[in-house]
């Protein structure tokens, strides 16, 4: 709320009313308002401090998400391909395929006639690996190389694509990244 301070009154003779057109000299008055407020000139250099601060933190952020999504991209390949390791050690091995039929059998458990003895069931993983890249879309898109020795696989859409030798690897797909290719640490995502 403004504040205003009447100051001392002024009285002005019959002259200086008569020149300035008052009937009396008692409206003379000084009249000084105070304001709690900030001046323009403080408040720009503030707003001048904040936009460069969040200049020079905005890349930091981005690179935090970034970091933040290369674990979770490493944990998935991590934690699919120690699934395919322990499906392998306790599937008989006189049956075949050796490694699983597919990444979603990982999901469930080996049947009794397919499970080595004292062989623990499994299931092996809780939920298809995520691609932290592609956003919040349940796409399944990697990678997948085939025990039988063949080339890497695309498998899109597709956790349940079958392949003959089983599944021997999973990786990060060449292309349809969204353009991210080179981890924060100069390496390919390919060949993590």
């Amino acid at each position: 709320m403004d504040e205003i301070v009447l100051c001392e009154r002024h009285s002005a003779g019959p002259r200086q009313a008569a020149i300035l057109g008052l009937k009396s000299a008692s409206f003379f008055q000084r009249i000084r308002i105070k304001s709690p407020g900030f001046s323009i000139l403080e408040v720009l250099v503030v707003l001048t401090i904040m936009v460069a601060l969040s200049a020079l933190a905005l890349p930091l952020l981005e690179m935090t998400v970034v970091r933040a999504r290369e674990r979770v991209l490493r944990d998935s390949l991590r934690d699919t391909r120690l699934a395919i390791d322990r499906y392998r050690r306790e599937r008989n091995s006189s049956i075949s395929p050796f490694y699983p039929i597919s990444v979603a059998s990982l999901l469930e458990p080996i049947p009794d006639t397919h499970l080595k003895p004292g062989g623990q069931p499994g299931p092996f993983l809780h939920k298809l690996p995520e691609h932290s890249f592609l956003g919040e879309s349940p796409i399944f898109l990697w990678d997948i190389r085939d025990a039988s020795g063949a080339a890497w696989v695309a498998a899109v859409n597709n956790a349940s694509q079958q392949f003959n030798g089983g599944v021997f690897d999973i990786r990060v797909p060449v292309t349809k990244m969204g353009g991210w290719e080179t981890a924060l640490d100069g390496s390919k995502y390919e060949f993590w």
